[in-house]
């Protein structure tokens, strides 16, 4: 199977489109936790708990990344979905917390090794969040589904992934407001791609 690659960000840039309020409110949602995340970081950053601040960070952030998934999967399917879903999932949180840790531990072995396995396993692994928030997978679970679902298609991933980023930085060149838009449509289209590949 194929990845139509334009087809795809063409699907996700007219979801985009017709669901413009809620995402505006998502990407505002996630610029203001940034800068939130970005001050009190700062803040903290000299005192002995700056530890504790990051981790709580990384673990809202985690939170947020579940609602995320969750509203465009929704969106991607056609279903309403609604702001309030952003944290409406916490049933989901250990199961990506912990499989977050171990997706990372992995590439960066990968990364470790040489550059190119990192990447490899990367592109491989990259939907285990999608499993454990849409299928309910459990840790390991979700990593061997992602591994399954893109045997043979690392070119098309690789490929896709590339196409992605230069869409970002030609955001980016847009005086960083056209990420508004990219961002958006970057992360419904992975999205898309995951129902193909896992349909």
């Amino acid at each position: 199977m194929n990845i139509d690659k334009i087809s795809l960000i063409k699907q996700a840039w007219e979801i985009v489109r017709k669901n413009t309020k809620l995402v505006a409110m998502l990407m505002g949602a996630f610029i203001v936790f940034n800068v939130v995340q970005s001050v009190t970081s700062n803040y903290f950053r000299e005192t002995a708990l700056s530890i504790v601040v990051s981790l709580a960070f990384s673990a809202l952030s985690i939170f947020l990344e579940i609602g995320f998934i969750k509203i465009v999967l929704k969106l991607v399917d056609g279903v309403k979905a609604e702001f309030a879903e952003l944290w409406a999932y916490p049933k989901y949180f250990v199961n990506l917390l912990v499989s977050s840790i171990l997706f990372g531990l992995i590439v960066l072995a990968g990364f470790i090794l040489l550059i190119i396995p990192g990447i490899y396993l990367a592109l491989r692994l990259q939907f285990y969040s999608y499993y454990v928030v849409d299928k309910d997978a459990g840790i390991t679970d979700s990593l061997k589904m992602s591994w399954e679902k893109t045997r043979g298609k690392v070119l098309d991933l690789f490929l896709f992934a590339l196409l992605l980023i230069a869409l970002n930085i030609l955001g980016a060149l847009a005086l960083l407001v056209g990420l508004l838009v990219t961002i958006p449509v970057s992360f419904v289209a992975i999205t898309l791609l995951y129902r193909k590949l896992s349909a």
